[in-house]
């Protein structure tokens, strides 16, 4: 799959000078495949392996690819994962007419054939941090950053939990900087491979330590913004956060099931959090985070 990936990179970049960065923490064959492929490479391409014997992560992967890179912009793309033929003339085109846009996030092509679904409010238009927390998070993308963006302070992805990467885009654009969704599709996603990440069930209690300290993280940076401007998402994720905690504690915990019907419990007792003002969780969050470490 990475072959793929890199050769749909590689066979559109022109004379664009790039650097290809991979974190890999893989037990096959895949860095064999990537020395090979270098030896293909034009001069203005160069491609560097980081090679760990532990399990990194997409989140330290990417970390490490942030404090490698030296381009003007960085492209996050899964190695299962491919561009559409014309996507680094696009993007290109796209950051010259829109020099106040930070982050670019482009529409995927399931390979499955679905129909991906978004957040149309936000579709080719510039949004703001409000924007964003006023919505459903948008979900599969490419992301495309400036890279002096994410050279400032409090830039990095977090670290041991999976999944997780809006409380970077959401940091960013508390900042003041501006994004972007665009309508075009621009990333070939694959949705049919079975062990990829973002296929990975969030309601499996095997990562049920990993969504609680995720969901910590979310609240504590963004929990008195996202009440004020989306208290229905509020809700639905403070539902996520006490359930997975509570399991996260458990020794055995339970099906997959009995986590989703645990969910439904307590959305519906939550409906009272449409009463509570904003600056109880400001105090109870942090209590509930100090009670649960």
């Amino acid at each position: 799959m990475v072959l793929n990936s890199l050769q749909s990179v590689v066979g559109q970049l022109g004379n664009f000078p790039t650097e290809i960065l991979i974190g890999d923490d893989s037990t096959d064959d895949t860095p064999m495949v990537i020395e090979n492929f270098s030896k293909t490479l034009p001069p203005h391409v160069s491609i560097s392996l980081h090679k760990e014997n532990r399990r990194m992560g997409i989140a330290d992967s990417r970390n490490w690819g942030l404090a490698t890179a030296k381009g003007e912009y960085v492209v996050f793309l899964d190695t299962d994962d491919a561009l559409v033929p014309d996507a680094f003339q696009h993007l290109a085109a796209f950051f010259a007419d829109h020099s106040d846009i930070s982050m670019y996030f482009g529409r995927i092509h399931p390979t499955s054939g679905r129909i991906a679904s978004y957040v149309e409010e936000l579709v080719n238009r510039p949004f703001s941090y409000q924007d964003l927390l006023s919505h459903e998070m948008i979900g599969e993308a490419l992301i495309v950053c400036r890279r002096s963006v994410l050279l400032e302070p409090d830039s990095q992805f977090l670290s041991g939990v999976q999944g997780f990467e809006s409380v970077l885009w959401l940091k960013i654009l508390r900042r003041g900087h501006l994004a972007f969704l665009d309508s075009k599709p621009i990333r070939i996603y694959n949705d049919v491979t079975h062990d990829r990440n973002s296929s990975i069930s969030i309601s499996k209690p095997s990562h049920a330590e990993g969504h609680s300290t995720g969901y910590k993280k979310y609240f504590e940076e963004f929990g008195a913004d996202l009440f004020k401007f989306n208290p229905q998402l509020f809700r639905k994720n403070l539902t996520k956060l006490i359930v997975y905690t509570k399991f996260s504690r458990k020794k055995d915990p339970p099906k997959e099931a009995v986590i989703k019907s645990m969910i439904k419990q307590h959305a519906n007792v939550l409906w009272i959090c449409k009463l509570t003002p904003g600056w109880v969780y400001r105090i109870a969050i942090p209590l509930f985070f100090k009670r649960n470490q």
